[in-house]
């Protein structure tokens, strides 16, 4: 993710993130959808936001062409933000308006108009947890591919397809893994309309956060910083 345009590559829009709670026992039958988003709106009722440590990578042909480590936060009113470490540093803030790149190192930042792109948006908001399960389903067909382990957890693994033409355009499908202990979401792969394409986002010390500052959603940029429309 070295400019706007490998992370448009990279990170096929956007909320992505998200609790999920099954309402079965582990020694109980893979639940169904409904059950499964049912638990969905009971876990973020009354959340604020959170916060979450978490890895990206982005996979052409088979082979992994970025690796990059961040901090995601994410406001459950449609504000996302997450800070990108390593070599070239980056930040990526999602607001209901705007999509922004900032490339301190270049002293640069990259607005897109979502208005304008709404392509865009829809690589980030799963990056932030669903504000309902309802929600999830209106846009996406939803389906339980099985019960599994990734990583040593017992994990659901939920299937998403994109219900929009111009949303598949972009995105065929998503995968989701939730932790089956912690109803939390481990990893996300996001399969690019493009074959052998996709971005996985692995999530680690996943926590509520019942307030977040929200001068952190606020497109404020060093002085100097060169603006440039998308």
């Amino acid at each position: 993710m070295r400019s706007g345009h490998s992370v448009t590559r990279s990170i096929p829009v956007g909320l992505l993130v998200m609790a999920i709670m099954a309402g079965v026992t582990a020694a109980a039958a893979t639940p169904s959808v409904d059950s499964v988003l049912k638990q969905v709106d009971r876990v973020t009722k009354g959340m604020k936001g959170i916060i979450a440590e978490v890895t990206v990578v982005g996979t052409e042909a088979g082979e992994e062409k970025t690796n990059e480590t961040g901090t995601a936060y994410v406001s459950m009113v449609g504000q996302i933000r997450i800070e990108l470490t390593g070599d070239d540093p980056q930040t990526i803030l999602c607001t209901p308006s705007d999509l922004f790149f900032h490339h301190p190192s270049k002293m640069t930042v990259t607005q897109f108009k979502l208005q304008q792109h709404p392509e865009r948006l829809e690589q980030y908001t799963l990056l932030g947890f669903s504000p309902s399960g309802s929600a999830l389903k209106k846009d996406f067909l939803v389906t339980v591919i099985e019960e599994s382990s990734l990583d040593g957890s017992k994990v659901y693994q939920l299937e998403l397809t994109p219900k929009q033409d111009d949303l598949r355009g972009t995105v065929s499908k998503i995968h989701l893994w939730i932790d089956q202990s912690t109803y939390l979401p481990i990893q996300q792969r996001i399969f690019h309309s493009s074959a052998d394409t996709y971005l996985t986002v692995t999530y680690r010390d996943v926590s509520r956060a019942d307030e977040l500052d929200q001068a952190r959603f606020k497109p404020s940029w060093p002085k100097g910083t060169k603006k440039v429309k998308g």
